[in-house]
């Protein structure tokens, strides 16, 4: 592999540009380009003095696999070609930075017509940017988040008539500027800068902290990640679209047939935005099928995580649902008494039970599924912690009847903290709402073939 200079800069397709000092650039194809065209047997310079456009076809490179145009990455006129090529071809073989340059260019410098002014202050506001600090800077430590390669800045510059983009900041008088910033550190690599952040973490102490509220920190095994990023898991197209993989489709089935069995349901949904808004789905569901309580009255015991019960209030009070709030007592938790005080002498289309609640108490949720409420056809919402599942009594099988609807926050099952969320919601239900479930199923079923397959 030929050694790669250090100033030179390169298209989106396979070509090198060097700056001369005398105005112009010179031009060729990368190592890696000539690699994959094989042994060069033909090379067609352009013409001196012919211009192209940014992006014309200027040279034509053909070995004994094939042929390649070599394109124009700035708008100019060809001042010189290299010659040598004709009679030498493999020169690009065998130093494609050296002698194996295939054209210079005199880059075409442009009047500032209106409509290039017009590009100038796009390019302005793209590109605002204090004055660069005169201090140097290392490129490879360099960041860029602006999409735009050198060879795309470099032609918009020309069409402008500037020679970089401070030029586009000239109007800015030099006292108004910010110049370095002091106290700024150089900056560092991305390894650098965590191993940093992770002594002066280190440094105050790793407390342990109890306070959870839907979101834990939980070791996922390093096979865990290797499995999810294997290639049969991912698709070309979203996941909410039909052309999604098989493989996503298996794993939503197989999540969903976790979740079912872990909760003593008999259908769940592909997952909700998170456990605050899958509350709310399941209000509206409930409301939606119960045919028995025609009431519009919702039961949330205040043991309901708050942050469930202000999303759960935001997205159904303007659909005329009540959500009436029942007490806890001393021990911190909701007494059957308070769900029959709640309800009052009204109907109620659900009551809200959680398993275990905000304070991590366990609720008598017997009790509190066989209540009056529920008795004369409140439907119960289970609100759980699909790891708690793995040693408490599922909802399916709370009380007489069990839960009718459950719900959850996904996190606790192995999703990174990522600083708070959102994580995904988990929604569940007996058959006869599945009509009224919301989001997405999977179902596993057969082609023609007699082979299993994956749908939703």
């Amino acid at each position: 592999m030929s050694e790669v200079p250090g100033n030179l800069k390169y298209t989106r397709d396979h070509e090198w540009v060097r700056a001369e000092d005398d105005a112009t650039v010179t031009i060729g194809i990368t190592d890696h380009a000539q690699a994959e065209l094989g042994d060069l047997v033909f090379v067609e310079v352009p013409e001196v003095g012919t211009s192209f456009g940014a992006g014309d076809a200027a040279a034509v490179v053909e070995s004994v696999k094939a042929a390649s145009d070599v394109y124009a990455p700035l708008a100019g006129e060809v001042v010189e070609a290299n010659e040598d090529l004709a009679d030498k071809p493999e020169l690009i073989n065998n130093d494609p930075y050296g002698e194996g340059w295939i054209y210079k260019l005199r880059i075409e410098q442009r009047r500032l017509t209106p409509a290039r002014r017009e590009l100038q202050l796009a390019i302005r506001r793209r590109y605002r940017r204090p004055t660069p600090s005169p201090r140097k800077t290392d490129r490879r430590r360099a960041v860029p988040f602006i999409p735009h390669t050198e060879a795309d800045v470099r032609e918009m510059l020309a069409t402008i008539g500037v020679d970089d983009i401070d030029g586009l900041f000239d109007e800015i008088a030099p006292e108004l500027r910010a110049g370095e910033l002091a106290g700024v550190p150089e900056g560092l690599p991305e390894m650098e800068v965590t191993r940093l952040m992770e002594g002066r973490a280190a440094s105050e102490g790793r407390p342990l902290c109890f306070l959870g509220a839907g979101a834990y920190p939980h070791h996922v095994p390093q096979a865990i990640w290797q499995l999810t990023t294997r290639g049969e898991y991912y698709s070309a197209y979203t996941p909410y679209q039909a052309e999604a993989s098989q493989g996503t489709l298996q794993v939503t089935y197989e999540f969903q047939s976790m979740i079912a069995e872990l909760t003593g349901m008999e259908v769940a949904n592909a997952s909700l935005y998170d456990g605050g808004s899958a509350l709310a789905e399941a209000v509206l569901m409930a409301v939606r099928g119960n045919r028995k309580a025609k009431s519009r009255r919702v039961i949330v015991p205040r043991t309901v995580h708050p942050h469930y019960r202000r999303v759960t209030h935001a997205i159904v009070h303007n659909q005329g649902l009540e959500l009436v709030e029942a007490d806890f007592d001393a021990a911190g938790v909701t007494p059957a008494e308070a769900l029959e005080r709640a309800a009052g002498g009204e109907g109620v289309a659900a009551v809200v039970v959680p398993q275990p609640n905000f304070f991590g108490a366990l609720e008598d949720v017997d009790a509190l599924t066989d209540c009056r409420p529920t008795r004369i056809g409140a439907l119960v919402i289970g609100v759980v912690n699909p790891t708690s599942l793995a040693l408490l009594v599922p909802p399916g099988e709370w009380g007489e009847q069990g839960a009718d609807i459950v719900v959850g926050e996904g996190q606790p099952l192995g999703i990174p903290m990522s600083a708070g969320g959102p994580y995904m919601g988990i929604l569940c239900t007996r058959k006869g709402l599945a009509r009224q479930m919301p989001g997405r199923v999977v179902g596993r079923t057969y082609d023609t073939e007699g082979r299993p397959g994956y749908t939703s």
